[in-house]
């Protein structure tokens, strides 16, 4: 892996644009939050609530422009100071809210979220994004690789241009899992791009060949994968691409990306019903839980993808049976997961002592070098990744 050609923005920075021409800036934002916390205690100490909806209305539009502009991150220009700036005010906000600082005096519609949850729901979820809570919502994603400045051999670089994914991800509340971009997403992609040719010889002329990514999250190596094999579609085999996660919200997340994001190529993959495969090149999005597989799924696959699905011990004692299970006899495993995960410490030797009848490990590389020179890599968790090559005796 020898790329320094890789690119992360986000899709739009629109959210900036909105709090500059509706508030002027954060300093705006923050002075209409002020005034409105300070009525909001006026009325608590006099025992009033709030007559005027309109408070309410405006102040939640407020909030979830903020909640967007921190999703934003420093990849889409927004810096984490600015954010955490925000974070004292926002907790005095919630704090309001709970104590009832913002009852109004309208009545709900039955079975509605009513005014002040709505506002308490867009406070907490702006104070998760300024503070980098756990539950912070990502704005969507761009990843651009310009192929025509890829090391030779490697056969992609002769289309030359770029190769340009758009993702989303899930709201980490809805599955905790598919709400971030982690590094061993970028390191697995860019292995699927430099060695495509090797993953998928131009020789085969047997059956179609059945690819699955294990725990998907927001979907980056299938969507990169995918853009290859559909501009190289005429030269390789007929493909099969199966994209899995246990969360359903990663799952609809990742549908939207084929379907809406990436253009009329990659929604023409999936496909129209629960058919067999017809096309040349298809991909499915569909859950899956690794750690209980089901029959109809065994030895399906000539090649399985995953990164960082090693994570912890409880989760990493499931990976090896999994690729036992799902790989066809001879198929490979390609997996990039970051070296500092508790399930990463004794990974390989797990897999050279306890499945050396089943598994063999043909690659162990560290990615380290290549992905700390990345232009996008200070954005995610880690620069130390290890990509292993798994085969299926």
């Amino acid at each position: 892996m020898k790329s320094r050609n890789v690119h992360l923005c986000r899709r739009s920075t629109s959210p900036i644009t909105f709090i500059r021409e509706k508030y002027g800036d954060l300093d705006g934002v923050e002075r209409q939050i002020e005034e409105q916390l300070l009525a909001a205690n006026r009325r608590l100490k006099q025992h009033l609530p709030c007559e005027d909806v309109r408070v309410l209305t405006d102040l939640t539009t407020l909030l979830q422009a903020v909640e967007r502009y921190a999703s934003l991150g420093p990849l889409g220009g927004v810096t984490r100071e600015e954010c955490a700036h925000l974070v004292p005010l926002l907790t005095r906000l919630v704090k309001s809210c709970i104590a009832g600082g913002f009852e109004v005096v309208a009545p709900e519609e039955e079975g509605s979220l009513s005014l002040s949850d709505q506002l308490l729901e867009a406070c907490t979820a702006a104070l998760s994004n300024c503070d980098s809570g756990v539950a912070c919502r990502t704005a969507e994603t761009q990843l651009t690789i310009t192929l025509a400045d890829l090391p030779s051999p490697c056969a992609v670089c002769q289309t030359g241009g770029t190769l340009q994914v758009h993702f989303g991800f899930a709201d980490y509340t809805a599955g905790e899992t598919g709400a971030r971009l982690w590094a061993g997403a970028v390191g697995l992609s860019l292995y699927l791009v430099e060695h495509l040719h090797e993953l998928f010889p131009t020789d085969t002329v047997a059956a179609p060949i059945r690819v699955v990514e294990l725990g998907c999250g927001p979907g980056l190596a299938s969507l990169v994968l995918a853009t290859l094999l559909d501009r190289h579609r005429p030269l390789l085999p007929p493909v099969q691409l199966d994209v899995t996660d246990v969360s359903a919200a990663v799952i609809s997340e990742v549908q939207k990306s084929f379907a809406e994001r990436n253009g009329p190529s990659l929604a023409a993959l999936l496909p129209a019903g629960d058919s067999e495969m017809t096309a040349p090149l298809q991909a499915n999005c569909f859950l899956l839980d690794f750690a209980d597989i089901p029959e109809s799924l065994a030895g399906q696959y000539q090649l399985l993808i995953a990164s960082d699905i090693v994570y912890d011990y409880t989760i990493a004692k499931h990976v090896p049976p999994a690729l036992v299970r799902l790989l066809a006899k001879g198929g490979s495993a390609v997996l990039c997961c970051e070296q500092h995960r508790d399930g990463m410490n004794q990974f390989v030797d797990e897999i050279n002592q306890q499945y050396s009848d089943t598994l063999e490990v043909v690659m162990a590389r560290n990615v380290t070098e290549t992905l700390s020179h990345l232009e996008m890599i200070h954005q995610l968790c880690a620069t130390y990744c290890t990509l292993l090559m798994i085969r299926r005796k």
